[in-house]
């Protein structure tokens, strides 16, 4: 899949593979983040240095992510280059080397990453927001793996996670910018293949229980997330939800920036976010505030959720969320990195890519009523608390069950 950015010089690429943390079996979570270090460290014919050396030449940046449900491999260049960023996306997917002294070594890096997530308390908060949202489910699991598992991932089990995941059916390739689709699929069309199977979600999450968490951390600042379960990306209220998130606190003039930040000077960063997978969903709003001021912030985020649920929302709110959801598509579209982006992810979770236009009109045509639909929704949903601080309890009183955050 590919799109002509008018005036870009840059293009970017990108390879999108339908398979996730919550596709890897439970003793070696952390398989699909260790093959994303991995496949950057070349094949029998390029090592690492050769295609570091090889982008360096032409200016050429690179990278990948994980994530629950895709792995993803970049590489962002000029235009009149793109020959050697297909040339190296083409042999790491089809034919990587996944030698054992890499995997090996690599596995230290990991290490490193995981333990300093560890050390990050946001960090800690928003798995740990994860891990009780999605009890006992795949999708609750941290897309680094642990560290009991990442060191008991061997070369052998890489290889086969490989195999039996990275094929045709399973692979989306995306480029934006300074590109010529044909051109494009020419040079893809001679990548090497391999067998291997679309990969099977398996079972939906079962619900979740209100539940609370407090992680005692000897830090300065206090985070909080807080949050609810939400209908999955194919829920036709998906675009109701981008807009009530963009409303509660997504914006600078958001609900929960007005009253937090701006109002009574609780936290220097305040803000609400989704996460909606091919079968379940998520809401929540995190905070990093004063140790003494979290029940507080707490409390004012309840007082927003509910006042949303109530009716609270302004036809003015509705119309700048829209707004606002409206220039980022539009100035997203200009960058050649976010536009494939878009196409990838969207080509490999959902199975089409909206248009533009067609994005830009299912938000206008979300209403006010829609909005406090899904308010209600989350506001009478059971809620999902974790905060991550120098406490041993907070927040005792705060409602995980029934109507109302407060």
């Amino acid at each position: 899949v590919t799109e002509v950015v008018e005036g870009a010089r840059s293009a970017s690429l990108g390879v999108f593979v339908g398979v996730g943390s919550r596709h890897e079996p439970a003793p070696l979570s952390g398989s699909s983040h260790f093959l994303e270090h991995l496949l950057f460290k070349g094949t029998d014919r390029l090592d690492a240095v050769t295609i570091a050396e090889a982008l360096d030449r032409v200016g050429g940046q690179s990278n990948a992510f994980t994530a629950r449900e895709q792995t993803c491999f970049w590489i962002r260049l000029l235009g009149e280059d793109i020959s050697v960023g297909l040339s190296i996306l083409g042999d790491i997917v089809s034919d990587p080397a996944l030698r054992s002294a890499d995997v090996n070594a690599e596995r230290t890096v990991i290490e490193d990453e995981i333990l300093g997530a560890h050390d990050d308390p946001a960090s800690v908060a928003a798995e740990r927001f994860f891990e009780l949202v999605f009890p006992e489910h795949p999708l609750g699991r941290d897309p680094l793996g642990s560290l009991e598992t990442v060191r008991r991932i061997k070369p052998d089990d890489v290889r086969h996670f490989f195999a039996s995941h990275y094929g045709p059916s399973n692979l989306v390739v995306a480029a934006a910018g300074d590109v010529d689709h044909a051109a494009v699929t020419k040079a893809v069309s001679m990548w090497p293949t391999r067998a291997a199977a679309q990969q099977e979600h398996g079972d939906a999450p079962s619900a979740s229980p209100g539940r609370r968490d407090v992680v005692r951390a000897s830090t300065e600042q206090s985070q909080i997330v807080i949050g609810v379960r939400i209908p999955p990306r194919s829920d036709p209220s998906r675009d109701a939800y981008r807009v009530y998130d963009q409303l509660l606190g997504g914006g600078l003039s958001s609900r929960l920036f007005t009253s937090i930040r701006e109002r009574h000077g609780l936290a220097y960063q305040v803000y609400s976010e989704r996460a909606q997978f091919t079968d379940a969903g998520c809401l929540c709003v995190a905070a990093g505030t004063a140790p003494e001021h979290a029940e507080r912030v707490v409390e004012l985020v309840g007082i927003e959720v509910d006042d949303l649920a109530g009716g609270g929302a302004t036809t003015r709110e509705v119309d700048i969320a829209r707004q606002s959801l409206r220039a980022d598509a539009l100035l997203a579209v200009e960058d050649s990195s976010h536009v494939m982006s878009r196409l990838g992810a969207s080509l490999v979770l959902d199975g089409e890519v909206r248009t533009i236009e067609d994005s830009l009109e299912r938000i206008a045509s979300v209403t006010r009523a829609d909005v406090e639909r899904v308010a209600q929704h989350v506001a009478a949903s059971p809620r999902t608390l974790v905060v991550v601080g120098p406490f041993d309890d907070v927040a005792d009183g705060v409602r995980l069950e029934g109507a109302g955050w407060r």
